[in-house]
This record gives C-alpha cells, structure tokens and sequence, in this order.
C-alpha cells in the first residue's frame, strides 16, 4: 500500500541523478524504474537523452516558438569556461525542460461528486505536477513503442524526438485531455471539497 504524503516524506531531501545533477532526471528514474532496478533504469534514461542530444546536435539547436534559444551574455561567458562534458550535460538538461514542457498539460480532470453524481473539474495544473504528468505519460508511451524499437532505450528516445518534432503520442494524450476539460468547462466554478 502507498504511503501518502507526510511532513516527514516531504522534508526528507531529494537526490539528485550522478551524472546530471539534476532533480528532475533523478525523478524521471525512479518513474521508470521497476523492481528496484535503479542502475539499469539510469542507463536507459541517460542513454536516451545521449540520443535526444545527438538528434538536436545534427538538427541544429533547440527550436522555441520559431526562434533558436539565445544564451544571455553572462551565460555565454559562463559556458566558455566549461569542459565539453559539462556544455552536453546543461544543453541535453535544456532539451530535455524543453521536451517536458511541450507534453505536459496545462489543465486536468479531478472527479468531484457533487449530488450523487461524479463530475470531471478542469483544474489548471502547476509547474510541479505539469512535469510529472508529461514525464508518466512519456513513459507509458515509450512502453507501448517497445515492440516496434526493439529496447526501451529506442522507444524512449524516439518518444521523446517525437515530442519535440509534434507528433508524439503523448501530444495526442495532452491534445484529448485539453478537449475533455473543455467539454467540461462548466463545472469549472464548483469548488474542491
């Protein structure tokens, strides 16, 4: 049975990933870690973003709205003084914030009985969960393309190559639950007990 969230959880301090440094690939491991499998979880997310980095490296650059995103001049003085290690790992941190940000939601259903009926209420999503609903259905769809990529790590990197490209399955999920909590729009006043 899952333990659900507590102030002793929650102070608890969070981990970050080895070699990236970062929460939020510590996060993405253990979504797709199962069995305790900490390690391979770890050489399959981190073998899947080396291949996300090779496709924007040939591609070019990371595409926002049109526009390739320009580094401020603090930044660039910054990168400069950084081994070709370190520039891979915060370019492949900046794609993959990229990647998330493309497929998370920004609104979701929550059941809420209201008269003996149960109602679907949109509800805009904050930052936090945003990410990790894009990072749940990333995966679940990369397990579904498992038959076709042959390994996790084809179908995880192609998953997330098809989100930046448009035209990834979990943009189809975010796509369908935009539309129900438009349908839905006018229980978008009544108030979460």
């Amino acid at each position: 049975m899952s333990r659900r969230k507590c102030h002793a959880s929650l102070a608890k301090p969070k981990e970050s990933d080895l070699r990236f440094n970062s929460l939020v690939i510590a996060q993405f491991i253990k979504m797709l870690m199962r069995d305790g499998k900490k390690q391979k979880a770890s050489n399959i997310v981190w073998t899947a973003l080396d291949m996300l980095y090779e496709y924007c490296n040939k591609k070019g650059g990371i595409i926002e709205d049109g526009n390739e995103v320009k580094d401020s001049e603090s930044e660039k003085a910054a990168i400069e003084n950084m081994t070709t290690d370190e520039k891979k790992n915060m370019y492949t941190l900046r794609v993959l914030d990229k990647v998330l940000s493309k497929a998370g939601p920004s609104l979701e259903l929550i059941s809420k009985r209201i008269g003996g009926a149960n109602i679907q209420v949109p509800v805009a999503v904050k930052e936090e969960r945003q990410k990790t609903l894009a990072m749940r259905n990333i995966i679940v769809n990369a397990r579904k393309r498992i038959p076709q990529c042959k390994s996790m790590i084809n179908a995880l990197a192609q998953e997330m190559i098809d989100v930046l490209k448009g035209s990834a399955r979990t943009l189809d999920d975010v796509e369908q639950m935009h539309r129900m909590a438009k349908a839905n729009a006018v229980f978008q006043g009544v108030k979460r007990a």
